[in-house]
């Protein structure tokens, strides 16, 4: 019997561990015994997808672990090579104990990496399709004219001074004066000395990462939305720490399993307080004060809230840093980039003095401040009313894609098993699917993509690789018209993927 035969003891055995997990401990221990030999080429993901059944997902995850290892390396256009013993690390898989015990993890920002190549693959197959995957906003809804006449007045009365290394971090007074008026509509009470200012809510996320590194002393644990932001979790991963997911509702997370997760060691939360990524949902009032209800039981614990969708969001703003018990240890970010334009880089956080001094050491030494052009550009555009105006007319746009996409899968779908939001539940670019049982998300991927319309799985927005029911869809990126056609070929995409299996639809 082939080593790869013999691969499906190890799918079938559960002993704690994710299924990709076992099939890489496999295929590493053969490497180890000899069985595989170095230069030899493993299996296309197609092909072991098809021996194994399992999804192409899952078999990303086992090289990308080896590769992790050093035991395999990808050679682009030839396929995936077992490395000489001298470049790999040896392999030591975890037993069913410590497999059991391990209850943070950090998986080496392995989703960016999945959500890359799983879209290289799909576009190099299907190269007209219409890109539903990616998370960005319509660029047809920018407030490009608003845009240029800020940057105009910003750049109209630079001087040579404004244009030299700063003596300090604060916000320019432009941003500063209109920030505080946008935070205070939103309820949160912000002076200038509790403002600071990055490029981005990722580099918010990635120094407030290295902050709590300097603070702990070891590997701090950070509680998250499960499903979340991938690309959040990456970010922590990347700079050393470990993740504990925590389940959400349409309310937001769930106060009992927060709870739970700070009892059991997390030092850190992220909190998505509106239009949470993937599934759009916002926390309501009443959800807030049940988890600073939680929070003030934990006096130790540093909250950061990523308010990445505020301006074009139809839902009310409000932070925990309103609430008293809680607001020497809260990051409130907001920022721009899904709102208005990515390319504008600049994020505004509040947050109490100690803790904004640590972040200002944290930027110091990353890439020194923030552009005070990008800032007052920014500022100028908020200080008017045209931007707000736009802000409207994207929202509803937004609102009316989500509703088209809401009712034709509905339609389509009803009695299928599938799962759908509330329209009145979510907000924002994408519509999160949950998948019958037995429905796999790469199957339902690539019959979409077959039909012209690349859409994304589920399995990155979680802590651990393995989940395979569940889609994200920006239904944002498209015209309702285009949104009825993705309609129909995604719920075309579920009933044939209900009644195929797997290996006989993956494309190379």
């Amino acid at each position: 019997m082939e080593i790869w035969d013999r691969l499906l003891d190890n799918r079938d055995t559960d002993d704690g561990r994710p299924v990709y997990e076992r099939i890489a401990d496999a295929i590493a221990a053969a490497i180890d015994s000899g069985d595989v030999a170095p230069g030899v080429r493993l299996p296309t993901v197609r092909e072991l997808s098809r021996r194994l059944n399992v999804s192409s997902t899952t078999v990303m995850s086992v090289y990308n672990r080896l590769g992790e290892k050093g035991m395999v390396r990808g050679e682009t256009g030839r396929g995936t090579f077992v490395n000489p013993p001298a470049q790999a690390e040896r392999h030591r898989p975890l037993g069913r104990a410590a497999a059991q015990s391990r209850v943070p993890v950090n998986r080496r920002a392995w989703r960016r990496r999945l959500l890359a190549q799983s879209e290289s693959r799909l576009q190099h197959a299907f190269p007209t399709a219409v890109d539903l995957m990616r998370g960005s906003p319509d660029r047809a809804l920018y407030p490009l004219t608003e845009l240029k006449r800020a940057y105009r007045a910003a750049v109209g009365k630079t001087t040579a001074h404004d244009l030299e290394y700063p003596r300090h971090l604060d916000l320019d007074p432009v941003l500063a004066e209109p920030i505080l008026a946008i935070l205070d509509r939103d309820e949160i009470s912000a002076t200038s000395e509790q403002l600071l200012v990055m490029n981005s809510s990722q580099q918010f996320l990635q120094l407030f990462a290295h902050m709590l590194m300097d603070q702990a002393g070891d590997e701090p644990v950070i509680a998250v939305e499960e499903p979340g932001y991938q690309t959040a979790m990456d970010t922590f991963e990347h700079a050393g720490c470990l993740l504990l997911g925590v389940p959400i509702d349409q309310h937001g997370m769930n106060p009992a399993a927060l709870d739970d997760a700070l009892n059991r060691g997390a030092s850190a939360v992220l909190f998505t307080p509106r239009v949470q990524s993937p599934t759009g949902t916002s926390w309501s009032s009443a959800r807030r004060r049940q988890l600073a209800d939680v929070l003030a039981q934990h006096p130790d614990v540093k909250i950061f809230e990523d308010d990445h969708f505020a301006e074009a969001s139809a839902r009310p703003g409000g932070s925990l840093y309103s609430d008293r018990r809680l607001r020497g240890r809260v990051v409130y970010v907001r920022s721009f980039a899904k709102s208005i334009a990515p390319d504008l880089r600049v994020a505004v956080g509040v947050a109490d003095p100690s803790v904004r001094s640590a972040l200002n050491v944290q930027k110091s030494f990353a890439d020194g401040w923030t552009s005070r052009i990008g800032q007052r550009t920014l500022g100028h555009l908020l200080a008017g009313d045209d931007v707000f105006q736009a802000m409207d007319r994207t929202r509803a746009a937004y609102a009316e894609r989500r509703a088209v996409m809401l009712d034709a899968l509905t339609s389509r779908l009803a009695g299928s098993g599938v799962t759908l939001p509330e329209a009145s539940d979510i907000d924002g670019l994408h519509v999160w699917l949950t998948l019958p049982v037995g429905c796999s998300a790469d199957q339902v991927a690539e019959y979409a993509a077959q039909r012209g319309f690349l859409v994304a799985p589920g399995e990155p927005f979680y802590v651990q690789p393995g989940n395979e029911s569940h889609l994200r869809v920006n239904a944002g990126a498209a015209v309702p018209d285009l949104i009825r056609e993705a309609s129909s070929a995604l719920a075309d995409a579920v009933e044939r993927a209900a009644s195929s299996p797997v290996s006989a639809v993956l494309t190379p």
